[in-house]
């Protein structure tokens, strides 16, 4: 295969992964705008904006290192250490930083107009994002394009899942 035809492929892929996570976006608006009001939808969005910043507070982005070192790694060994030293030092940031958000969380909630309950969930919800953050870096140079643009895909579906998952954990 020539070395167009594989750009050619290989983009054509990630163009429909992205074409489709970004209409799956617009698709829900109706969805959105039929189930909540304009202040439970603000709610929502404020909750999505605020864990964007939990999830890079709660790990520092220490994780997004991986992909990167996977270029200069030495060997495979080398690469695997340098995981296991990245997940390691992202739980140890997170677990200091939980506790601090935990500590801060009654005066979280009064600034961002939101429940106790809420502001403790963000914690679980950026957790899981970073998990699935730390897979992604892991797996993402070792997949060909073709998997890896259904791992972009699928990611972004989650994003919609932790959407649902917020809904019902606040109760409408």
């Amino acid at each position: 295969m020539s070395d167009f035809k594989a750009l050619a492929k290989h983009s054509s892929n990630y163009l429909f992964a992205t074409m489709a996570t970004k209409s799956l976006a617009f698709i829900s608006i109706p969805v959105y705008t039929r189930l909540l009001s304009v202040y439970e939808y603000g709610i929502i969005n404020v909750f999505i904006s605020t864990i964007g910043i939990v999830q890079v507070l709660l790990t520092l982005n220490t994780e997004v290192a991986i992909t990167r070192y996977y270029y200069d790694a030495k060997n495979e060994l080398d690469y695997k250490t340098f995981c296991s030293t990245s997940i390691k030092i992202s739980s140890s940031v997170w677990l200091l930083m939980s506790l601090i958000m935990v500590m801060l969380s009654p005066w979280l909630a009064e600034e961002l107009s939101f429940s106790k309950a809420l502001t403790l969930c963000m914690i679980p919800v950026a957790t899981y994002n970073v998990i699935n953050s730390i897979f992604i870096q892991i797996y993402q140079p070792l997949l060909r394009s073709k998997k890896n643009c259904d791992s972009i895909f699928r990611t972004e579906l989650s994003g919609f899942r932790s959407i649902g998952d917020i809904y019902v954990m606040y109760g409408y």
